[in-house]
């Protein structure tokens, strides 16, 4: 019965700790610290005197395992990698060379006095480089229209009280 406890130990601290090292990424605090509590865990149950204390020298030594197996990521972890937070990532509209701004002609059928009081909309049109999502897919360069200022409508009172 030990021998069979024996290989499923190392046989889950095996599946354990090859996810760890086969991430590469910025969740290698984690992933160490969880090889760590593993290995921890593992070799406590192994290296254990006697049955009754078994679980308790898993516990103990997991978590040992998981704050050294932490603190090895963050000590060995490069600075420079971490990521840009997704408000940087996400592209502002650049004003340059392709962007011209349009305006939309106010309709035909509106009564002369709602004409006057009619400020039109200022379109921009530009194009927009390649950017990457919120979810990690790859936009394309395409058009982009900006509306720079909308429409708005003077509401001036009419003199006379609107008889």
């Amino acid at each position: 019965m030990r021998t069979k406890l024996r290989s499923t130990i190392c046989l889950v601290l095996i599946v354990s700790l090859t996810p760890a090292c086969a991430t590469i990424g910025s969740n290698r605090t984690y992933d160490l610290a969880l090889g760590g509590a593993a290995a921890g865990a593992a070799g406590g149950a192994l290296l254990s005197p006697n049955d009754e204390s078994r679980g308790l020298n898993a516990l103990v030594f997991g978590l040992t395992g998981a704050l050294v197996g932490g603190l090895v990521g963050i000590l060995t972890g490069d600075r420079s990698e971490k990521p840009e937070p997704k408000s940087a990532q996400i592209s502002t509209p650049k004003q340059g060379d392709g962007s011209r701004e349009l305006m939309l002609p106010v309709p035909a059928q509106i009564p002369d006095f709602v004409k006057a009081r009619i400020q039109p909309v200022i379109v921009e049109e530009y194009m927009e480089a390649a950017t990457i999502g919120e979810d990690g897919t790859l936009r394309e360069p395409h058009k982009v229209y900006r509306i720079k200022r909308p429409a708005e409508f003077s509401a001036t009172p009419i003199a006379g009280g609107g008889k």
